[in-house]
């Protein structure tokens, strides 16, 4: 009993722990980027009427509102973690009824379907609708490594999930600013097993991609400010300059990775979302080599 209570506390230990540091590496460039952009807004001559609440509920700016979701996800990441290790399929399954139901009636909702009572936190900041991506990320992570399915089924997949999100915006154009859609799901996790697959194609992933996904978070939370700044000058030109789709997406890609590459080179970047700083000191082991 003595034995049990004490890998029990273990690990509570070890799960508060982790939790506790990648909260660390979360939170502060979280509250920084949202003053940030609250104060944009408000130069702008759009204040906030509730910046604390529009902080703690991830509205202070576009793309801000699933970092809620991520910090809930990372305190239940014990908990998820070993129903995943040691119940899959049931795990799975769980998390994929449970954020289908949760996506569904927010489907019905935007259509005027069905009407929810008023919370006080929005139904997307909660981790429900997004379980599947978690747990399905986690296990289709642990799947892929074991054997990549074949690259012709991967894009064969993702085609028919790009071919439903686009029906379902076509069809169904009440919905179609709603990120949060069943077709959406399916189309994220083809994409992702897509990307996977060209990736494993050369035998060790290329180092612009290694590079890419180290400054990911970075990149994450300060593209939206490359696209208000370059809105903000352009509406104050005497011919405003309209960019297309993959010219807008080029800005903020190149704009992003910029900011991001500069933030991972200052002291201290990492609390504004830079890359943690690569350990590169030499030391010399027992027989003189360098490690």
């Amino acid at each position: 009993m003595h034995r049990c209570t004490h890998r029990a506390d273990k690990c509570i230990r070890g799960g508060v722990h982790s939790a506790w540091r990648r909260l660390k590496r979360v939170l502060p460039a979280y509250l920084v980027w949202s003053a940030a952009y609250l104060l944009l807004e408000a130069a702008s001559g759009a204040p906030h009427a509730h910046p604390v609440r529009d902080i703690l509920t991830g509205k202070a700016y576009m793309h801000l509102y699933y970092i809620p979701v991520l910090v809930q996800f990372i305190v239940l990441s014990g908990p998820l973690q070993r129903a995943a290790r040691r119940f899959p399929r049931r795990t799975l399954v769980i998390a994929a009824a449970v954020s289908l139901a949760a996506q569904a009636v927010l489907c019905a909702q935007t259509m005027g379907l069905l009407r929810l009572p008023a919370f006080p936190l929005s139904p997307t900041v909660c981790f429900l609708p997004w379980t599947v991506f978690y747990v399905g990320g986690a296990l289709l992570r642990r799947q892929v490594e074991r054997g990549m399915p074949r690259l012709s089924l991967c894009v064969w997949l993702w085609a028919a999930s790009a071919a439903a999100v686009l029906g379902t915006a076509k069809l169904l154009p009440a919905v179609r600013a709603l990120s949060l859609r069943p077709d959406i799901t399916a189309y994220a996790f083809t994409s992702f097993l897509l990307l996977w697959a060209l990736c494993s194609l050369p035998q060790d992933v290329p180092r612009p991609v290694r590079a890419v996904s180290r400054l990911s978070f970075g990149l994450y939370l300060s593209h939206p400010l490359v696209m208000r700044l370059w809105i903000e000058w352009t509406t104050r030109q005497p011919k405003v300059v309209y960019l297309r789709f993959w010219q807008l997406w080029l800005l903020a890609f190149a704009g992003g990775l910029l900011i991001a590459s500069v933030l991972a080179v200052l002291p201290h970047g990492s609390l504004l979302g830079g890359a943690p700083r690569k350990n590169t000191k030499q030391t010399e082991g027992q027989n003189g080599e360098k490690t």
